[in-house]
């Protein structure tokens, strides 16, 4: 009767180290749009051999594929992954039962945080399976994930040692490239977050060492209009050189900051053929080149096709006169509007189609003609036309937009 008793307080024992064994993780601790690590962790000890478990993220991360098997007596495959879950079996070839000490079964790689705060995770479907096979269920596990604002966050700062230079630089051009890098120095090579990395980004580090962080020169009576859209780009209430919505402004040549009245070849200022403007750059947004940010600071830019393609499939537009001039009015989807005037275009020193046709410059080369023509934006009375091209040295003017 006394060894009954003894052989049945062993086993209770057996079955209260068996159920206080679980998995777990500790709070997570992350940088804004830098990946981590979640550490999952076997805690209390059991003769148990095998388990499985999923690991559930929270909205606005997702798992980077990567999983590190940090135990070397078990195995650990994974069953099912997708962007928000991971399905993990932990087991042992040789029915070995799981370290009796707590222990850090395997890490798994995330990527997301870019608003800091606190975030919940979950670890559900936890089995765990003994020699004999007998599983035993355990209840879901809730986890923490804290993000916080990172000294990475630092504009320019693209391969996030905390200072910005010639290193940054060399990121930059390593992602236009195409050569492998991390996820966050992808997402930090966007310096000017024109939604492209380029020789824009470049120049905007270079702006940055040498202490023109943010020159903005915008002029008085210009605003930065959101028209709801999308991107949150905001597209700025009158052009270049102007002075109210309806005024024209000045008109450039693609590449110049200068506004001027004779356009042809001869006065144009970065070659002598279509051929000589690809040396610009495919896309000058927010570079040296950008009359938008020469004229009025970094904050603005000349807008890309994309962002010009958002604005006419987002926003309703009418032909319509204000104050004396013809032109069409954009309406966001939050009823906000911008009026662009029908400027027309200078060839030589003759204004044509003012009044009649609205011609704006975009930032990018139809990198799909022989002739490396630039964009432009072109609407009339007759409505909202699709993108055309032509050569840099012609006289447009420009609508800046701010980027989100």
């Amino acid at each position: 009767m006394k060894k009954i008793k003894i052989l049945s307080v062993f086993m209770m024992l057996g079955l209260m180290m068996a159920s206080a064994q679980t998995v777990s993780v500790g709070n997570v601790a992350m940088n804004t749009n830098e990946p981590a690590n979640i550490d999952v962790k076997l805690t209390g000890g059991s003769t148990y051999i095998a388990m499985g478990f999923s690991v559930e993220l929270p909205d606005g991360f997702s798992f980077t594929g990567d999983v590190t098997n940090s135990t070397d007596s078990h195995v650990i495959r994974v069953l099912q992954q997708d962007a928000t879950t991971t399905k993990v079996a932990v087991y042992s070839s040789q029915n070995l039962p799981f370290e009796s000490n707590d222990f850090t079964l395997l890490s798994l790689q995330v990527n997301g945080g870019t608003k800091s705060g606190s975030y919940q995770g979950r670890i559900t479907g936890i089995e765990f399976a003994s020699a004999s096979h007998a599983l035993v269920t355990k209840s879901d596990v809730t986890f923490t994930i804290t993000v916080s604002t990172s000294s990475v966050d630092l504009d320019g700062d693209v391969n996030g040692d905390g200072v910005v230079g010639i290193g940054d630089i060399v990121a930059v051009t390593n992602v236009m490239a195409g050569i492998a890098v991390g996820i966050s120095i992808q997402t930090r090579a966007d310096v000017n977050h024109d939604g492209l990395v380029g020789i824009g980004d470049i120049v905007a580090i270079m702006n940055i060492m040498a202490g023109i962080k943010d020159d903005n020169k915008t002029p008085e009576g210009v605003e930065a209009v959101d028209l709801g859209l999308p991107s949150g780009t905001k597209w700025a209430n009158m052009n270049i050189g102007a002075s109210s919505p309806e005024e024209y402004g000045g008109y450039f040549a693609w590449g110049e900051s200068e506004a001027k009245e004779n356009f042809t070849w001869d006065t144009y200022q970065y070659g002598s053929s279509d051929a000589d403007i690809a040396n610009l750059g495919f896309n000058i947004a927010g570079t040296y080149y950008d009359a938008a940010t020469a004229n009025w600071g970094t904050r603005w830019r000349m807008p890309t096709l994309e962002q010009y393609n958002e604005l006419t499939s987002n926003c309703s537009s009418v032909w319509t006169t204000q104050n004396g001039k013809n032109g069409r009015k954009f309406t966001g989807p939050n009823g906000n509007t911008i009026f662009l005037p029908a400027a027309g275009y200078y060839f030589n020193t003759d204004n044509y189609y003012n009044g009649s046709v609205c011609t704006y410059w975009l930032s990018e080369l139809n990198q799909g003609s022989i002739q490396n023509y630039p964009y432009y934006m072109m609407l009339s009375s007759g409505g909202v036309g699709s993108v055309s091209d032509v050569s840099g040295y012609v006289g447009l003017v420009v609508r800046p937009v701010q980027n989100k």
